[in-house]
C-alpha cells in the first residue's frame, strides 16, 4: 500500500515480501542486503510461526527505492506486540542509499509501530540515526574466502589448520545435503546441543521451512561430520549474494577431541567460496562469550560491532535490552526430558525470537 508523501520527495510504501517480487528485488539490490532481507526468510517465518513481515520501502518521486527494511511483529501473551527486523536474525540492517532516506525510513517504521500498537520496534544492525543509544551490542565476525584455499581459509591460525588435518587423520568424514532425513540428523544433534546449553531448541517445523525455502532452492546447505556412523558435529550454512552465513551449529562434546567442528567449518567455507562467496559471516557473539570469540577470531575473521537499537513507540525513547544469551533457567532446562524441552521450544522460541 502507498502512504501519503513525506519528507520532501520521499514516500513510504509497505509491501508483503512473500508476494511482491518487485519490492523484494529492489530492496535486496541495496548495499548491505543479506539473507534476512529476502522473501525466502519471510516465507520461512510465516510457514513456521505465522509471522507476517512488512517490507518498508522509501521511494523517491520516480518510484526508485532509496531505503528498505523488513519489520515483523511478534505477539506475546499479555504483553501485546513488538516488532523486529527480523525474527531469528543475527542482524538485519536498515538498508539505505543515503542518510536522508535512512532517517526517513527509520521515522516511518516508528510511526507504523505506533499506529499498529506495537510496544517498540527493534532494529538489528545498522541504520539507526546517529546518536541513537544502542539497546544491545554484539561482536560480529567475517572470514575472508578464496576458492583456491580448499582445505582451510588461508587467514586461519596454524592451530586451526592443525585441527582440520587432525580430524581428517582421525577418519572424520564430511557430508553435504538438504534432504529431510539429512536435516533431521542435524536437528537431533542440534536439539541435544541446545539441551546441554540449557536452552530450548527451535522446533522442527522452522527447520523444515528453511529446507523448503532456502536449502532446496540452493541458498544453503547442511554439513555433517561423522565417523563410523555417528554424527559428531554439524552446521546449517546459508548464502545470499557474495556472503555466506553460519546460522546454526551443533556438536557432540565427547567427540570434540576429534576436531569435527573445525572440519565442518573448513569444508563449509570451501563450499561457500566455490559458489562465489567472498566472506563467511560467523554470526553474532555475546560480549561476554570470550571463548567463542577467540574461536571465531582463530579463523582469521575480521571483528566488527553489531548494534541493536530498540525504540519505544509511545514516546520514541531508546530502550536498553539485556543480551538474550543466558536468559533461560539453564540448570532446570538441562534436566528436562528431551521431548518436554522440544515442546517448550515450540511454544517459547518464536515468542522470544
Amino acid at each position: 500500500m502507498k502512504a501519503p508523501a513525506h519528507a520532501g520527495a520521499l514516500r513510504l510504501r509497505v509491501a508483503d515480501p512473500r508476494r511482491d517480487h518487485d519490492a523484494v528485488q529492489a530492496a535486496t539490490a541495496l548495499p548491505g542486503a543479506g539473507i534476512f532481507h529476502t522473501a525466502a526468510w519471510a516465507r520461512s517465518l510465516h510457514a513456521a510461526y505465522g509471522f507476517r513481515t512488512h517490507l518498508l520501502l522509501a521511494e523517491d518521486a520516480a518510484g526508485a527505492v532509496a531505503a528498505a527494511v523488513p519489520v515483523t511483529p511478534i505477539r506475546a501473551w499479555l504483553r501485546g506486540a513488538r516488532a523486529v527486523s527480523q525474527p531469528m536474525a543475527d542482524q538485519c540492517a536498515l538498508l539505505a542509499r543515503d542518510s536522508a532516506a535512512r532517517d526517513f525510513l527509520h521515522s516511518a517504521a516508528l510511526a507504523l509501530a505506533r499506529s499498529r500498537g506495537w510496544r517498540h520496534w527493534e532494529l538489528r544492525g545498522a541504520g539507526a540515526p546517529p546518536g541513537t543509544s544502542p539497546a544491545t551490542i554484539y561482536h560480529g565476525h567475517l572470514v575472508p574466502l578464496d576458492p583456491a584455499n580448499s582445505d582451510c581459509p588461508a587467514a586461519a591460525a596454524p592451530s586451526v589448520h592443525r585441527a582440520v588435518r587432525q580430524a581428517v587423520r582421525a577418519g572424520v568424514e564430511v557430508e553435504f545435503g538438504e534432504s529431510e532425513n539429512f536435516l533431521r540428523r542435524f536437528h537431533a544433534l542440534y536439539a541435544r546441543t541446545r539441551q546441554r546449553h540449557g536452552a530450548p531448541p527451535a522446533p522442527w517445523r522452522f527447520f523444515e521451512a528453511l529446507r523448503r525455502e532456502l536449502l532446496v532452492p540452493g541458498h544453503g546447505v547442511v554439513v555433517l561430520a561423522a565417523r563410523d556412523g555417528e554424527d559428531l558435529a554439524g552446521g546449517v550454512f546459508l548464502i545470499s549474494g557474495r556472503n555466506g552465513l553460519y546460522k546454526y551449529g551443533a556438536s557432540e562434546p565427547s567427540r570434540h577431541h576429534l576436531r569435527p567442528n573445525h572440519l565442518v567449518m573448513a569444508r563449509a567455507a570451501d563450499w561457500c567460496a566455490r559458489r562465489g562467496c567472498t566472506a563467511l559471516d560467523l554470526g553474532r557473539t555475546s560480549l561476554g562469550a570470550e571463548g567463542l570469540r577467540r574461536y571465531k577470531l582463530s579463523w582469521g575473521a575480521t571483528e566488527r560491532v553489531i548494534t541493536y537499537t530498540r525504540i519505544r513507540s509511545a514516546d520514541g525513547r531508546a530502550l536498553l535490552a539485556r543480551d538474550r544469551a543466558g536468559r533461560w533457567p539453564a540448570p532446570l532446562l538441562r534436566r528436562l526430558p528431551p521431548p518436554l524441552l522440544r515442546a517448550l521450544g515450540a511454544i517459547f522460541h518464536p515468542l522470544l525470537a
